[in-house]
């Protein structure tokens, strides 16, 4: 039983992420509207929101929202989606790409 308790524990720590924190400051330079299209022509709109611990990206066609929590400065992930939010910023620091969900590149709505 001892043993059994061990290897869970050891388990659960190499496959459990690992978070970093970031603060309200940093989280709220990834906030806005990323389009993309699925298809040609077609805009479709996502928008990022900084909450206390972390990003809640909102798809706008349907109003699903994804909470995401920081693995490092530009890395966040969604445990409920299992998948990664991962950003580029220029050279000012400024948010200007995302890839969601390891697939679809979606660029930053510049206001």
């Amino acid at each position: 039983p001892a043993a059994r308790k061990h290897l869970r524990h050891v388990t659960e720590t190499l496959i459990s992420p690992i978070y970093t924190v970031i603060s309200p400051a940093q989280l709220k330079a990834f906030e806005g509207y990323y389009t993309f299209q699925f298809n040609k022509g077609d805009d479709a709109y996502i928008h990022i929101a900084a909450e206390p611990t972390g990003l809640v990206l909102k798809q706008m066609w349907d109003e699903k929202e994804f909470m995401f929590v920081p693995e490092s400065e530009l890395d966040f992930y969604c445990s409920e989606a299992n998948s990664p939010l991962k950003f580029t910023k220029d050279k000012n620091g400024n948010a200007t790409q995302v890839l969601c969900f390891n697939k679809d590149l979606w660029s930053r709505v510049r206001e």
